[in-house]
């Protein structure tokens, strides 16, 4: 099975919009929550420093979204 393409509208029609990645202030304000006490200790996470670079522009990306 081929996957539908992600460049057109999503399942339920809306047009998807491109990827912006996350200013500095965003990736700054993403690792604090990262590497905060109660994230590492909760849920045993990675420490900023050890993840990917790929990995910090993905979470920082979702902490943008969330704070909109």
């Amino acid at each position: 099975m081929i996957p539908e393409s992600t460049n057109g509208p999503d399942q339920a029609g809306a047009e998807l919009l491109p990827f912006v990645a996350p200013t500095s202030s965003q990736m700054r304000a993403a690792a604090a929550i990262v590497d905060s006490p109660s994230v590492i200790g909760a849920y045993a996470a990675y420490d900023w420093g050890e993840l990917s670079e790929a990995a910090q522009v993905w979470i920082a990306a979702i902490v943008r979204e969330a704070r909109r």
